[in-house]
């Protein structure tokens, strides 16, 4: 009976074990692209005001 409940814990253990690292790389991957999204929108944002300075304007 120990025998068999302590294979029950340590694979459920493993399970949650296996379920954190998806978790924590699902996070990671999140960062990454809510990071690159920042950066983009960041570049637009300067590349539209710097091409608003360097558009002439005629009146």
């Amino acid at each position: 009976m120990e025998k068999r409940h302590l294979e029950y814990v340590h694979a459920h253990q493993a399970r949650l074990k296996a379920r954190l690292g998806e978790s924590e790389q699902s996070e990671n991957d999140f960062k990454e692209e809510a990071n690159q999204i920042k950066s983009d929108i960041y570049y637009l944002a300067t590349r539209e005001k710097s091409e608003d300075n360097d558009v002439i304007q005629v009146q």
